[in-house]
């Protein structure tokens, strides 16, 4: 996301929505369904869309397919932050995020791992170690002149 997408005001105005902090709680714990998520919460399926939709916006929360017994595919959420600390300051506030470990970035450095394991140049010991994957920050920063 860029930094144009990504605006504390509107992080901030998702954050005071109760529903969405309750559905960032959730998927905190283990990843979660909109179904599940409409049931636990008794809100319909369409309110939950819109919350998550916002949430993924704004990376604050990840969906990925999963597949049920009978080979079904259905879309899961999962909160991608630990941490969000606003601090308020002289020239505005600052908000960071921590992120946690989510299935993409558990898979991302599975290969990453991988790729580091096997030589690039067909064997060859002299060669330098080089990875494969993504580097992904820990927090993300942003700041707001107020």
């Amino acid at each position: 996301m860029s930094d144009k997408e990504w605006d504390p005001n509107n992080v901030l105005d998702l954050l005071g929505d109760p529903l969405a902090r309750r559905v960032l709680v959730a998927t905190g714990a283990r990843p979660k369904s909109a179904e599940e998520l409409a049931e636990e919460f008794d809100v319909s399926l369409p309110t939950v869309y819109r919350r998550t939709n916002r949430l993924i916006e704004h990376g604050l929360l990840s969906d990925h397919l999963r597949a049920d017994e009978r080979k079904n595919q259905f879309k899961v959420f999962e909160a991608t932050v630990s941490e969000v600390v606003v601090s308020v300051e002289e020239r505005g506030y600052e908000i960071e995020m921590k992120t946690r470990s989510t299935v993409g970035t558990r898979f991302d450095a599975f290969w990453s791992d991988i790729g580091r394991s096997v030589p690039d140049d067909g064997g060859r010991k002299d060669s330098e170690d080089r990875s494969v994957g993504t580097d992904r920050p820990d927090s993300t920063e942003h700041t707001d002149p107020a």
